[in-house]
């Protein structure tokens, strides 16, 4: 976010860079493909989450990986072209806010 700051069209840069990767993928070298490094980091995250004992230990992998990177994916389109580093501070607050289930409420 800091970076977003400083110089506001590099958020912006950086997931066009990402999306025209991937509609154009001659334009990606395999060794900088951004999205399969986040991918592949994500899978391992999980596995090790897995196996520390913070995830179930039947959870899809792949699955579960692939959602984090359309949430990471919509977090940079968001910033780069919807919002601002400001609000994304209240916004991920919210969002970790959820995740933990401490917004849920009970049905009456």
């Amino acid at each position: 976010m800091e970076a977003d700051a400083q110089y506001p069209a590099s958020t912006a840069f950086l997931a066009t860079t990402v999306l025209e990767s991937q509609r154009h993928p001659e334009l990606s070298r395999t060794e900088n493909d951004a999205v399969r490094a986040t991918r592949e980091f994500l899978v391992w995250a999980v596995n090790d989450a897995i196996e520390r004992g913070e995830l179930a230990a039947d959870v899809d992998v792949s699955s579960l990986a692939e959602t984090l990177l359309v949430v990471l994916c919509g977090v940079g389109f968001y910033i780069g072209f919807v919002g601002s580093y400001q609000r994304m501070a209240t916004i991920t607050d919210s969002f970790q806010q959820l995740l933990a289930g401490t917004l849920w409420r009970p049905p009456t």
